[in-house]
């Protein structure tokens, strides 16, 4: 009976690693699409030529060049921060409308969640870092090297309190097996996301920029202040636990394989508009 048990878990870990690893993916590129092709069009309607390739968007016009106007540094460096952060709070609001929802779409939605948080806040941190992108627009719009400290710091701090936010939203459909005092248990914080955030960051390494690398990694500041997250109050929002994996599962993962390698293809031919 005990082997039999241990099996079960072991089983039940397998899936839940598998199926938030190929959630995640696919997530991440989807919001690289979505907020690539954004960039693309307000950067082709200001007359910033780009590329939208496998690592990112390739500026054709050099900074520094007549066409990087105040207005256009602004739109083209802020259009994606933003998205993604509006992407986050759109997918958190699904999440808490939708009462049931399956094991695969909640490691998506979370995943969304994770990523347009990072790609806003961890950008902004890593653009000080590096001095592109809102370093730019700090400096156009002549606000100074304080203010962008303090941007920089602020940014590190909600990246924090992402996390946290995060890990309450995690809760509100986590089984009480995985629970420990009310906050998320530490193995299957491991299992379920840190794991699958490691891979995740392995498979996509060969084919990011540096800056993408290093605005990723700010996201374990994310994952890992989960930690601190509580459940909610009795008067908080409650939504029922998530289910356990079935045929609905098998099917979004497949769905989610084919559409990570659409998008890989899609990368691979180098978007530009003309």
């Amino acid at each position: 009976m005990e082997i039999s048990s241990t099996q079960a878990k072991v089983k039940e870990w397998g899936y839940t690693l598998v199926i938030s690893t190929i959630s995640g993916l696919f997530a991440y590129l989807l919001l690289h699409l979505l907020t690539g092709l954004s960039v693309l069009y307000f950067s082709y309607d200001l007359n910033i030529k780009a590329v939208l390739e496998t690592k990112g968007i390739l500026f054709l016009n050099t900074p520094g060049n007549s066409d990087w106007t105040k207005d256009a540094t602004i739109t083209v460096f802020l259009v994606k921060p933003i998205l993604n952060l509006l992407l986050a709070v759109i997918s958190m609001i699904i999440y808490t409308l939708i009462k049931n929802k399956s094991q695969s779409f909640s490691f998506f939605i979370i995943w969304i969640i994770v990523f347009g948080l990072n790609n806003m806040f961890g950008t902004l941190a890593e653009n000080g870092l590096m001095k592109t992108g809102i370093y730019n627009v700090v400096e156009v719009m002549n606000l100074g090297t304080i203010a962008f400290v303090l941007v920089l710091g602020i940014s590190v701090y909600f990246l924090y309190i992402s996390g946290i936010g995060t890990g309450k939203i995690i809760l509100l459909t986590l089984a009480n097996k995985n629970k420990t005092n009310n906050h998320i248990h530490l193995l299957y914080l491991i299992i379920a996301y840190l794991i699958p955030w490691t891979l995740i960051f392995w498979l996509t390494f060969s084919f990011s920029d540096l800056n993408i690398k290093i605005a990723y990694l700010f996201g374990s500041i994310i994952l890992v202040s989960t930690l601190r997250s509580k459940g909610p109050e009795n008067e908080g929002i409650h939504l029922n636990p998530l289910p356990g994996f079935f045929w609905f599962d098998v099917v979004s993962t497949l769905l989610f394989i084919i559409g990570i390698f659409f998008m890989l293809q899609l990368f691979s031919m180098n978007i530009q508009l003309h």
